[in-house]
Parts: structure tokens; C-alpha cells; sequence
């Protein structure tokens, strides 16, 4: 399933409590980490950091879907 929704990581239709977990895990790393996911960095201008750039792009589409 193909979701509109920028946040949705696990593909389930909607940006929930799941995204927010999976979301937690890169949280703060920068793509020079081992634990890098640019799936993660959402922000506008795709600065190589998951951080809370990251986060307000996510919760602009928080609770949407399903």
C-alpha cells in the first residue's frame, strides 16, 4: 500500500503511535551513523540529521489516514 501521509514508515495507511516508534530509533543520528535511515530525514532540506526539523514534518501529517 502505497500511503500519501509523509511519516507513514510502516506503510499501514496512516501516521500513528507505530511511525512515532519507528521514527525514535534513527532520532538524533546523521548520515555518517551506522544507524542512519534517510527514509528518516523529512525535513525540506534534506540536511543529513534526524532531528526535530524531522519530527514537524511528521506530526504535520500526525493522526491522518485510516
Amino acid at each position: 500500500m502505497v500511503c500519501p501521509y509523509v511519516g507513514d514508515f510502516d506503510h499501514d495507511g496512516a501516521v500513528d503511535c507505530n511511525d512515532l516508534a519507528d521514527f525514535a530509533l534513527p532520532w538524533l543520528t546523521d548520515s555518517n551513523s551506522e544507524s542512519w535511515r534517510g527514509n528518516f530525514d523529512l525535513s525540506d532540506s534534506n540536511d543529513g540529521l534526524i532531528n526535530f526539523d524531522d519530527f514537524g514534518r511528521m506530526t504535520q501529517h500526525w493522526m491522518f489516514g485510516k
